[in-house]
Order: structure tokens, then sequence, then C-alpha cells
């Protein structure tokens, strides 16, 4: 036997993804902070966690659908200032969607066509929640509506909406449409609700808490409507109202039976048969019709269990009845320090939301560096003998580029010495070039060539970096390195020759 909802459902998704091709596609986990509006539809890939937080109003116009183990969560549990205005022609959840708001707002979900394959909350103390769809309701998964407020408005089409998973309203609803299917409602805080039994009706409504629920089956009932009731406690009795005949004032006019066996109870009203399962164990002398239109029921000797088709909604407790609240906090910035010569290097990592070129929003890490100048030691000279002979040691300092804390060409100092023998003294000498001055000192020594010895001179300039301290991204830094040579014959004429290299080039921040 075929089985049609199976194939409706698997066709209608791939009608569904096909149009979907414009929509706001959620292919990686991100989150928007602020009031949004999307007009052109959502879709939440598999493995995905999408969300919207801290807004005043979400508006979002058009098709939504979710893929197994998918989530869309839209507001925060307990936050206030939050309103939620969802206008959808066809919702398919395989995943997980949430909805919350808070104090003194609205949730508005309306549509056409709600598919419910997973897991689908409300959870909420708005003024108002509205849920309706018009044309098709169907819930093969968890669905739970919590209000705090019990201002809620959940409606399906005329035909009757479809459940064969579990449905759990926490402060009900006044009224809910017709059900079919094999499902669950879970009724917890039923202090009023009514249910009109003139249109097909095929559930199990399971009362979970310890109050009196007072349930109200309007219209002429069906005769083919299933409605089992559960829940019965060993300390309270249920209270049924049906349609109220002020005409009808002579309770011997209402009647009932009760069969233990099939824990079938039938309610005889002028002109109705309201049928009811209600299981076994009650006696009958708990069993009370002394208002007209009203059947007071129980309490039970030992309370009953919850039934198969009714497990606990994993969402619906006070710890996790809106899963994802901060779900995708931006982490806060860090700061390591390093030593650097006679100071210290800083880096600081920071983080902030923008929105990447595939209309989602992206956490973007900036790193800004805090670094010193240095300070490159003065050239000296030192003395020593050797065999009978004098030299003069010149000790001098440069920069030259390294890598450290993620940093390259940054500027780290080394030496440099040179021996001498002793005939002219050494003297300092100064260049300037491109507005940069670098020191040196002027040297001698014995060379010779094929046909003579003489005196010559050599002339070291010492390399200067210019540091530079800067909070941006990226900042420009320079090191020139200048070379100069000087010989003098000794009964000759002098020449001298300079030349000069600059390299710049630019530090830049990580992101």
């Amino acid at each position: 036997m075929f089985d049609y909802m199976l194939i409706h459902r698997k066709l209608l998704l791939l009608l569904f993804i096909v149009q979907l091709g414009i929509c706001l596609n959620f292919d990686r986990s991100a989150i928007f902070s602020g009031s949004q509006t999307v007009d052109d539809g959502i879709t939440v890939a598999s493995g995905v966690e999408a969300g919207f937080e801290a807004f005043e109003l979400v508006t979002i116009n058009g098709d939504i659908s979710i893929a197994d183990s998918g989530q869309l969560c839209v507001g925060q549990y307990g936050v206030s200032g939050n309103s939620i205005d969802i206008t959808s022609g066809t919702l398919i959840n395989n995943g997980n969607m949430f909805l919350s708001d808070w104090t003194d707002n609205t949730v508005s979900l309306t549509g056409e066509n709600f598919y419910n394959y997973g897991t689908f909350g409300i959870s909420s103390s708005a003024t108002h929640i509205t849920f309706l769809f018009s044309t098709n309701l169907v819930n093969d998964g968890n669905m739970f509506i919590w209000n705090n407020d019990a201002h809620t408005e959940f409606e399906g089409p005329e035909s009757g909406a479809i459940n064969n998973g579990v449905i759990t309203f926490d402060l009900c609803p006044p009224q809910i449409p017709s059900f079919l299917g094999s499902g669950c409602i879970r009724l917890k805080y039923a202090d009023y609700m009514s249910i009109d039994v003139s249109s097909p009706f095929n559930q199990t409504l399971n009362v979970i808490n310890p109050f009196t629920p007072k349930l109200n089956f309007t219209g002429s009932p069906l005769p083919n409507n299933n409605i089992v009731l559960r829940g019965f406690e060993t300390d309270y009795p249920w209270q049924f109202i049906t349609d109220y005949y002020p005409e009808a004032t002579d309770v011997e006019l209402f009647s009932y039976t009760y069969n233990n066996i099939t824990g079938i109870l039938n309610y005889m009203a002028p002109g109705s048969t309201y049928t009811f399962d209600i299981g076994t164990g009650f006696n009958e002398s708990t069993i009370d019709l002394g208002t007209p239109g009203m059947i007071l029921v129980g309490p039970l000797t030992v309370k009953q269990e919850a039934p198969t088709n009714c497990p606990a909604n994993p969402y619906d407790n006070t710890n996790g009845i809106f899963p994802c609240d901060d779900f995708f906090p931006i982490p806060s910035a860090t700061t390591k320090i390093a030593p650097y010569y006679q100071d210290s290097i800083t880096e600081i990592i920071s983080y902030y939301s923008t929105i990447a070129s595939d209309r989602l929003p992206t956490t973007v890490a900036i790193t800004t560096y805090y670094i010193p100048s240095i300070n490159v030691p003065p050239v000296y000279t030192t003395t020593f003998r050797y065999a009978a002979t004098t030299f003069t040691e010149v000790i001098s300092y440069y920069t030259a580029p390294g890598t450290y804390m993620g940093l390259t060409n940054l500027p780290f100092i080394r030496t440099t010495s040179s021996k001498l023998t002793v005939f002219p003294s050494p003297y300092a000498t100064t260049l300037t070039t491109d507005s940069m001055t670098v020191s040196g000192v002027v040297s001698f020594y014995i060379s010779s060539d094929i046909s003579k010895s003489f005196t010559a001179s050599t002339t070291s300039f010492f390399t200067e970096t210019k540091n530079v301290t800067t909070t941006v991204t990226e900042y420009p830094m320079g090191t020139i390195y200048p070379t100069s040579w000087f010989s003098k014959l000794i009964n000759g004429t002098s020449t001298t020759t300079y030349s000069t290299s600059i390299e710049t080039y630019v530090v830049k921040t990580h992101s």
C-alpha cells in the first residue's frame, strides 16, 4: 500500500527547494543581531545553526525550509523588547525551529502551509501569540506552545489539522481547531479550552498538571470522532462542559453510561451523545451530573500513566524551554604581552560582527600590535696588545629584520666588530640621506697591490631603523643600509665613493 502522505511530503519538499534559489540561505552557522527584515524567505542547511537575536522587531516574509539537524532560532528566551512577525507561504521544518519574545510584545506566525517533522517551539510571555495556517497544518514531530500569559490564538484549516506527533500547550489557548491523526495533545494548566467536535476530531488529550481542567466540547459531535482523555489524578476531578441547553434545566434530561472494561464514557445530552475514552478504574460514584450541560469525572484511586503516544517534550521544562538563547556570543578581546628589549610588544585581538558577501553575519578578528621604538647603542672602540702590536677594536651595532609574535620584518639589534692596527686614530663621521642620518667610523689599515704597500681607510656606516608605534592595521617602516668606502695612497690623491640602499616594508595586522 502506498504511503501517499510520504509521497506528498517529498514532492512538496522538492518543489519548495527548487523555488527557494534566491532566498536567504544559511549554509553556515550565523546569527543576526538587531532588528531585521527578510523579504525572500529562509533556508537552513543540515547541521547549521541560524538565528536572530537582540532586536525590537524581526519581520520574515516568504517560504521557510529547515533541513534535518538544522536549527533556526528567532528571539531570546526571557529578553524583553522584541516582537516577531513571520508570514510564510510554506514552512517546512525537518530540524529545529524556535521562536521567543517576552513581556508586552507579540509573536505572529501565519501562512498557508505548515509542515513540522522535527521540533518546533514558541516560548513567550507575549501579550499575544498568533499561529494560523489556512491550507495545511501537519505535525509529525514535536511541537510546544508556551505562553506565560495565555493569550494564544492557534488555528488551522477548516478541513482540519493533522497531528501524528506531540503538541504541548502550556497555558492552553481558548480554543484549538479540529485535529485528525493518531497524535497526542498535551495540556499543561488547561484552565479552559474549547474544542469543536462537530468537526472531525481524533486525538489523545493528555492533561499533565494537577489542577482541575475545564474542557468545553461544542457542537453536535460526529459519531466517528475518537476523543481519548488521559491524565486523571488522585486529587482533582475533571470538569467537562458541553453545549449548554437553556431550555433543559432538569438534570434528569442528562445521563451517562460508563464501561469500566473499555473505559468508554457516553454522556447523553438532549439531542446529542458525547463519547469519551477516559480509561478504566473509575468509580461511578465519582461521576457527577449535578449541573445541566456539565459532567464532573474523578478523581481516581491510582493516577493514570501517560499514554505511549504522549512522550514528554524535551524542551518543555524550565531549564530547556528555549534552547538557543545566547547561542553565538562574540568572543571577548584577548591581550598578549611579550618582552622586547627595554620595553614590550602588546598584541590585542578583538572581534566584531559584519555581513559577509553571502548575506550572512560573520565574526571578524582584528589583531593590533603596539610596538615600541628601540634604541641602537652607539659605536665604541677598545684597544688591546698582541705580539708587541697595539690593535684597536671597533664595536658597532645595526638592526636586522626578524620574526616575533607573528610579526615579520621586526627590527632586532645585531653587533659587528673590526680590529685595526694603530696608525691614524679612527674618528666618527655622519651621512644623511633621504632625511635619515646615520653615524659611522673612519678607520685605517695597511693594504697593498702588485707594486707597493699603502695606508688605506674605510668608513663603516651603521644601519639605522626608524621605528613607528602604531595602533592601526598596517604601518610603514624603513631601514637604510648605507655603505661608503674611502681609500688614500700615501703619496697619491684621495678618492671617495658613497652608496646607500633603502629598504621599505610594511607590517600588517592579522585578521
